[in-house]
């Protein structure tokens, strides 16, 4: 006999959860949490399974014929009407929507009993500074993947930005200004990617050789990241400086030799292959390239490849006492 999969409602779900019925099974879900203009929290285990919780203004519930069901529910002393929709979506109505997501984000990640959440997307525009205190200080799990976008931000307290992203191992922002990681205190972090950082200056650049493991920069502003990415090459080479940094990849679109003025650098055969890929946006081969040795055998990497249709030149700083003989995956 053949089984189906009974695809539960999203309310179902939540309902097995927190009445403690529901299967190992049906708990073994990832968790992105989108904290911007639109608030909504979407489980997933692959693209077919997938449920999501949105936020409303409780003003713009209307009942028409498209619910299937409503609920009522109380969360943290206040009233919550849960709305059933099709599609695997389900609406929630608060007085403050904002709050609402720092509420609802408590409520799933009880009622789940989740140790970490898949990913946390912030845009500083519309951000609740309710729901960043509670990334910082009531939910005690870990965070895969911390996304921030400042494209279209205000000013913000450094500090307290960055406390929150102390929260995740990888670190994404959108932005388009310096972040000036100079001035961020006991900030590290395995994995940061940083897009249209405008500008980003030298001093960030040696900041962040020492807070991050794995550096990607991805579209920053030339011609000034040219420039500033050269003379962090010559810091680079000069003072012989020790960093947390293994990885530093600059995808712009800057001419091969004129990043190396004045520097005796060397042509990798093309027949050396390696593999690139920027987490999970980005992946490509790249083969040959420049290369420039450092007097402790340290390299920088200098190549051309298209990514994602576009050429962009890929600057790496790692550690391969020989290139010729040691490249691999990367």
């Amino acid at each position: 006999m053949n089984r189906q999969l009974v695809l539960l409602t999203p309310f179902q779900i939540l309902e097995n959860s927190l009445n403690g019925i529901a299967s190992p099974a049906e708990n073994e879900f990832k968790i992105h949490i989108f904290a911007g203009s639109e608030n909504k929290i979407v489980m997933y285990k692959h693209p077919s399974v997938h449920y999501e919780f949105y936020i409303r203004h409780r003003e713009s519930f209307i009942d028409t014929e498209d619910y299937v069901k409503s609920y009522i529910r109380d969360i943290n002393e206040k009233e919550v009407i849960f709305v059933q929709e099709p599609r695997n979506k389900l609406k929630t109505y608060w007085l403050e929507p904002r709050e609402g997501l720092r509420d609802l984000s408590a409520y799933i990640v009880s009622a789940f009993n989740a140790k970490s959440l898949e990913k946390v997307t912030i845009d500083v525009k519309f951000m609740k500074r309710s729901f960043v205190e509670w990334v910082n200080n009531e939910f005690d799990g870990k965070i895969n993947h911390m996304i921030v976008n400042i494209e279209f931000g205000s000013a913000l307290n450094r500090e307290y930005l960055f406390e929150t992203c102390r929260k995740s191992k990888y670190l994404g922002f959108y932005c388009n200004h310096n972040l000036e990681f100079q001035y961020v205190s006991n900030f590290t972090t395995d994995d940061i990617f940083i897009n249209k950082a405008r500008p980003l200056k030298l001093d960030s650049l040696i900041a962040l050789s020492q807070q991050s493991t794995s550096v990607t920069l991805f579209d920053c502003s030339a011609p000034t990241i040219f420039a500033e990415l050269s003379s962090f090459l010559k810091y680079w080479m000069e003072t012989g400086c020790r960093m947390k940094m293994k990885y530093l990849y600059a995808l712009t679109e800057i001419p091969q030799k004129e990043f190396l003025p004045d520097m005796d650098y060397e042509r990798v055969d093309p027949s050396v292959r390696r593999h690139f890929q920027v987490h999970d946006e980005y992946k490509a081969i790249f083969a040959g390239g420049l290369t420039v040795r450092r007097f402790d055998g340290a390299v920088v990497s200098i190549c051309t490849t298209p990514i994602s249709r576009v050429p962009k030149t890929i600057v790496e700083f790692y550690f391969w006492p020989d290139y010729n003989g040691s490249m691999g995956s990367l």
